[in-house]
Parts: structure tokens; C-alpha cells; sequence
């Protein structure tokens, strides 16, 4: 059995300028812009199987759940492993 967690957390991202498509070159119209603030936390539960000590299969699913400006996502993951 495996399980991974994570939580991210993206702050507001302020944008401010001018239109480029103005005619008027003293006094172009201003763009004020916020991103807003997002996190999300997820979860990856999983099942390894390995038949010998170096070869093994991971079978799961990322699941992330939404927070705050995030959508929830559900995603099938599939991996091998190979140890040297």
C-alpha cells in the first residue's frame, strides 16, 4: 500500500497596464487585474505488488480536491518499478 499527499498554494498575481489597442497615446485606458488566490490538496492512494525484490507494478489514482479556485481532478496512474 502507498500514499501520497500534497497541497499547493498559489498567491494572487496582480496585473496592471495599458491597452495597446488606444487611439488615445496621452491618456490610454488602464487594465487593473487579479488572479485571486488557489490551493488544492490531493491524495494518490496506491497498491505495489513486486514478484522479485527489484521489479514491481504500482497501480493507483491522483485525486485532487478542490479548494479554492481549483477544479477537482480524478486521475489514473499506472508505473514500474525497476531498482538497480
Amino acid at each position: 500500500m502507498a500514499l501520497d499527499a500534497t497541497y499547493r498554494y498559489t498567491g494572487n498575481t496582480h496585473v496592471t497596464g495599458y491597452t495597446g489597442d488606444s487611439e488615445e497615446l496621452e491618456n490610454p485606458p488602464i487594465i487593473v487585474f487579479n488572479t485571486g488566490f488557489s490551493d488544492a490538496l490531493g491524495f494518490a492512494p496506491a497498491i505495489e505488488y513486486s514478484w522479485k525484490s527489484n521489479v514491481g507494478v504500482i497501480f493507483g489514482t491522483r485525486i485532487i480536491q478542490c479548494l479554492h479556485g481549483t477544479a477537482i481532478t480524478v486521475t489514473p496512474a499506472i508505473a514500474i518499478d525497476l531498482v538497480r
